[in-house]
């Protein structure tokens, strides 16, 4: 063996120690997958066979660990079909594992994703031919024709018409049908809708490595952010941001653009609503717990949760829903203003949403001319793909926008109600105080009878303010009581006095013998 040989083996064998490193420190799934074909793509040029089956025999049980549906979601095509022809070496490499239950799933979960993304192109005859690989010539030309009379760049409805025809007599095989009408299901799931507490971000997932790649590992996918807003407590001195995932710290950009986000949102909101606003507590969150979440730019997508959150709380002219056909990317400051991102993340990002269903892409302006370029690029090799760049400068541009945001208009009838129902449930919560008070008023006074009047048959007691007390009238007239009694020995005809020591006074009246007196 020639000394460079044995130097090329001695690099492949460290590469090899620092992928398992790389395995077991990184946090991402996406990002496995893709030092693992990286690393089987450099095997593969060294034209050794033996070489390449020693460590793809060690590396196969990792690589299907990591394949899920959720980890290939967006991936590009290319990167899908290395892998699937990573997969596929395994019939000569590997020929028992294929037939392994994980195996087969796993392919199955590749092929999937690899029609998915095709149909998301509009590239329908390399979709059919992953998921139906023996198929009638004469039903596969008809279904392809079929699709051409659909109008050209609309994917949905080509998609749509696509799932219908397994319906006819010669049409696809019932297997084919029911993956196509999963694929339906993922695609339905965010065309036309519109939200106020979520809006779908474009990220890059990142890892950094020193050795293998000697440089920062990142790669783009697309998640939904959420905001939980609520109206704080009367007595809380300031607004409460929290995240429901975990954040390198309340020092890091993401927190800062959050704090900058919600200060843009209410500004823009507070000038079209006319009222002031509460103190409130934002609750950010994304669905995968596991990542740490760092950056600026989830900045725009922040303000449009904001202010869509604070046009369901208050009254203000507009109501406002976020399209969830679309993905968001940019930083933001405080006056709304979009900042641009840079062009490695700008270029990843849209090499991501270009292989989704997503129709359009939110960009800072500012990184029109390379988002452009790059689109261009893209396209040449996939021309059925449309996806829109939607440019803004500022926060302000998306609520105009009807791709980004679902504008309602609130009628002024409905404002007036709702502000009517407010002030008097203001009302109403401030008679309920004064009744309150009126009581506490009540109760506080002198209760204690002191002195007593007597007309008839009618007893008053008055306090020692000479205020009326009460009144009881008696069925027999009533002989008024000789207050000189006690002076000649006898008792008193009444006594006011605390007799049973619960500190109020009671009044015992002495009546003589007389009849009916």
């Amino acid at each position: 063996m020639s000394t460079s040989n044995r130097n090329s083996l001695v690099a492949i064998e460290e590469q090899f120690r620092q992928l398992l490193h790389s395995l077991s420190v990184f946090h991402s799934n996406r990002l496995k997958i893709a030092i693992l074909i990286d690393f089987f793509g450099q095997l593969n040029q060294k034209g050794d066979p033996l070489l390449y089956q020693s460590y793809y025999q060690e590396l196969l049980p990792y690589l299907l660990e990591q394949v899920t549906e959720e980890s290939l979601l967006y991936q590009p095509i290319d990167q899908l079909l290395r892998l699937n022809k990573v997969l596929l070496s395994s019939h000569e490499l590997c020929p028992s594992e294929t037939e392994s239950v994980d195996f087969v799933k796993t392919l199955q979960i590749v092929k999937q994703a690899m029609a998915k993304t095709y149909f998301y192109l509009g590239e329908w005859s390399d979709g059919l031919s992953v998921l139906w690989q023996e198929y009638n010539n004469e039903t596969y030309r008809n279904i392809l024709n079929d699709l051409d009379h659909v109008e050209e760049g609309s994917n949905i409805e080509k998609f749509n018409r696509l799932v219908s025809a397994m319906n006819g007599e010669d049409g696809i095989p019932y297997e084919v049908g029911a993956e196509l009408q999963e694929i339906n299901r993922d695609w339905k799931q965010i065309a036309g809708n519109a939200r106020e507490d979520c809006i779908w971000t474009l990220l890059t997932e990142q890892q950094q490595n020193t050795g293998m790649f000697n440089h920062q590992m990142s790669i783009g996918t697309i998640k939904p952010l959420s905001l939980k807003l609520t109206v704080r407590p009367a007595d809380a001195d300031e607004d409460l941001l929290l995240f429901n995932n975990k954040i390198m710290s309340y020092n890091d950009l993401i927190h800062q653009q959050a704090q900058d986000a919600l200060t843009a949102g209410r500004n823009i909101f507070f000038h079209s609503a006319a009222e002031s606003l509460p103190l409130y507590k934002s609750l950010f969150s994304y669905p995968d717990k596991s990542l740490f979440y760092s950056g600026d730019s989830v900045g725009v997508a922040m303000g449009l949760l904001n202010l869509a959150g604070l046009s369901f709380l208050h009254t203000g002219k507009f109501r406002y829903t976020l399209r969830q056909e679309i993905a968001v990317t940019g930083p933001i400051d405080m006056l709304g203003n979009v900042r641009p991102i840079s062009d490695k993340a700008l270029s990843t990002k849209l090499k991501t949403i270009f292989f989704s269903p997503f129709k359009g892409v939110v960009l800072p302006a500012k990184n029109r001319d390379t988002a452009v370029n790059i689109l261009v690029e893209l396209n040449t090799k996939y021309g059925n793909r449309n996806l829109k760049i939607l440019n803004v400068d500022t926060l302000a541009d998306c609520l105009n926008n009807q791709a980004i945001v679902r504008k309602e208009k609130i009628l002024l009838r409905e404002r007036i109600t709702k502000k009517t129902k407010r002030s008097l449930s203001v009302s109403i919560a401030a008679i309920i105080l004064l009744l309150s008070l009126g009581v506490i008023y009540l109760f506080n006074q002198n209760v204690n009878p002191s002195r007593l009047d007597i007309k008839g048959k009618t007893l008053t007691i008055y306090n020692s303010s000479n205020k009326e007390l009460w009144k009881y009238e008696f069925k027999n007239e009533i002989v008024s009581p000789n207050q000189f009694e006690a002076a000649r020995g006898r008792l008193p005809r009444y006594i006011f006095d605390d007799l049973d020591g619960d500190g109020n006074n009671e009044v015992v009246i002495g009546f003589g013998s007389s009849a009916n007196k």
